[in-house]
């Protein structure tokens, strides 16, 4: 397998504290200098019930906003439920 043939994921969620996803998502520009395409799955995670308290049906927003803050920082690809 090539380099060329990997992409990055910085695993939000399995198994990682709220604080750790938060600063994951906080770091995920540093991710780019890597010059690998980078995935990212936000897509209504338990992280974000905790941290605000919502049921899955709720976190539709707040994952929505993730996903924009992802994208805004250099993500190329989203991965959904």
């Amino acid at each position: 397998m090539g380099r060329k043939q990997i992409i990055l994921d910085p695993g939000i969620g399995f198994g990682k504290t709220p604080e750790h996803n938060l600063r994951l998502l906080g770091a995920l520009r540093s991710f780019t200098r890597l010059e690998r395409p980078l995935l990212v799955g936000v897509s209504r995670k338990s992280f974000m019930g905790k941290l605000l308290g919502a049921e899955m049906s709720e976190r539709l927003p707040a994952a929505l906003a993730a996903t924009a803050l992802a994208v805004e920082a250099g993500v190329q690809l989203i991965r959904g439920t």
